[in-house]
C-alpha cells in the first residue's frame, strides 16, 4: 500500500473506479479486483484494494478482517453492534426449521448500545455483505424478511441416499454396486466415493434399500410388496421367515420352492451346505433333509449333528485372510474365496455373519472388514 500511495503511476487510473468512499460498507469483490487489474496491468488481491481504500476514508471506516474477505465498515455502525456474534448466529439459524425472519428484528438482538437509529444503516449495510459471506444459503425480499435457503444442512450420506433412491425409482430394477458407484461418480465427481464407503451408506439401518444374496446388489425394500420375485436379505434371513410360518420342519425341496422365485440360480446342494452351518445356531438339519429352527420343538423328527470341520476351518481362513491384508472388502474377500477356494457365496455370508456376530471381525465406517487389535 505504501508503495503504491508513493508511487502514483502505478495506478493511473484508480479514481475512476466509481468508488463511493461515503457508503457505510466499502468492500473489493474479486470481480472488481480483477477488473482492475487488467486495466492497469497488475496483480494486486481484493484484500490489499480495500486496505488501499482506507487510506482515503480511515477517518470514517474501521477495518473489519474475516478469513474469507476485508471490508470497511463505518466506524459508528462497527462500535455499535456486535458483528461477530451475527456472523456466529446465523449458521445456526440455517439447521432450524425457519424458512425466513426479519432482518431488523434479528440486527437488533445485537446492538450494543441504545442507538436504535443507527439499524436502518446497519441493515442496508449487512445485506450485501451476508450474501458475499454466504453464498447461496440465504437472500432477502423487498418487505425486509432475511431468507433461509438453506433450512437445514444435508449431510454427504443423505444426499447419496437421496440419489441412490431417486436412481433406483427411474431405473425401476436392482442394480450392482458397480453401477451406482458409476452414477455417483458422475453426479458428484469432486467425492471420492469407494465402494465400501457407498455401501456402507445403503446398509445402514433406516435407510429404504435392501441387499439381496447376490452381493453388491441393490433394491428398494418398497419393491418386497410392490413386485412379485422381489426379497432382500440373506438366504438365511428367507429361510427363517418360512420356517417361522410352520410347526413342523420343512424339506429342502419345499424350501427350494419358496426362494427360487427370489435366487433363480440358487442349487440345492449349495443351500443344504449353507444351512448346515447355521446347525449349531438358528436352524437345526433333521434326517431326510429336513430344516427347522433351533427356537422350536419337533418331537416327531430326528435330529442330526452338525458339521464341525467347514464352519471351523472357513472362519480360521477369513480371519486369517483379513489379518493378512489388514483391512479387506467383501467383494475382494469373495472373490478370493470363491476363485481360489471354491467356497460358496452362501456358505462365505454364514461364516461373515457368525464372525461378525461374535466379534472376531468388524465392520468399519467405510464397509472394510478388520480384525478387533487392528
Amino acid at each position: 500500500v505504501k508503495l503504491v500511495t508513493s508511487n502514483p503511476d502505478l495506478l493511473t487510473n484508480f479514481g475512476q473506479y466509481d468508488w463511493q468512499l461515503d457508503d457505510d460498507l466499502l468492500w473489493v469483490t474479486p470481480e472488481k479486483a480483477a477488473a482492475i487489474n487488467q486495466a492497469e496491468n497488475v496483480q494486486f488481491s481484493p484484500r490489499f484494494y480495500t486496505v488501499f481504500l482506507r487510506h482515503f476514508c480511515k477517518h470514517k471506516t474501521t477495518l473489519v478482517r474475516t478469513p474469507s474477505t476485508d471490508f470497511l465498515l463505518s466506524s459508528d455502525l462497527f462500535y455499535a453492534f456486535d458483528l461477530d456474534q451475527i456472523f456466529l448466529k446465523l449458521p445456526e439459524l440455517f439447521g432450524s426449521k425457519q424458512g425466513s425472519i426479519q432482518l431488523n428484528e434479528f440486527l437488533l438482538t445485537f446492538l450494543l448500545h441504545r442507538q436504535h437509529e443507527l439499524l436502518p444503516r446497519f441493515a442496508a449495510a449487512c445485506k450485501p455483505l451476508l450474501k458475499a459471506k454466504f453464498p447461496g444459503e440465504l437472500d432477502f425480499d423487498d418487505n425486509g424478511n432475511l431468507l433461509l435457503l438453506r433450512v437445514a444442512k444435508t449431510t454427504l450420506k443423505e444426499t447419496i441416499v437421496q440419489t441412490v433412491f431417486q436412481l433406483l425409482t427411474t431405473e425401476n430394477r436392482p442394480m450392482h454396486l458397480s453401477e451406482i458407484h458409476a452414477h455417483l461418480a458422475k453426479t458428484y465427481p469432486d467425492h471420492y466415493l469407494t465402494f465400501p464407503s457407498i455401501r456402507g451408506y445403503l446398509l445402514r439401518p433406516g435407510t429404504p434399500f435392501i441387499s439381496f444374496s447376490k452381493k453388491s446388489t441393490y433394491g428398494l425394500r418398497q419393491w418386497e410388496s410392490e413386485q412379485p420375485g422381489i426379497k432382500g436379505g440373506s438366504i438365511r434371513k428367507m429361510v427363517m421367515d418360512y420356517l417361522q410360518e410352520f410347526d413342523e420342519p420343512k424339506h429342502i425341496s419345499e424350501i427350494m420352492e419358496y426362494i427360487t422365485p427370489y435366487l433363480q440360480n440358487a442349487k440345492a446342494e449349495n443351500i443344504i451346505s449353507s444351512l448346515k452351518l447355521l446347525s449349531k445356531g438358528p436352524i437345526r438339519y433333521y434326517v431326510g433333509n429336513y430344516f427347522g429352527l433351533s427356537a422350536k420343538q419337533y418331537p416327531n423328527f430326528k435330529e442330526l449333528p452338525a458339521p464341525t470341520n467347514l464352519p471351523h476351518t472357513l472362519n480360521l481362513q477369513i480371519t486369517n485372510f483379513v489379518k493378512r491384508k489388514g483391512k479387506a472388502t467383501i467383494d475382494e474377500l469373495m472373490a478370493y474365496f470363491t476363485q481360489n477356494l471354491q467356497i460358496t457365496e452362501p456358505q462365505i455370508d454364514l461364516a461373515l455373519e457368525t464372525l461378525l456376530q461374535n466379534g472376531r471381525l468388524l465392520l468399519t465406517d467405510d464397509g472394510c472388514l478388520c480384525r478387533p487389535n487392528q
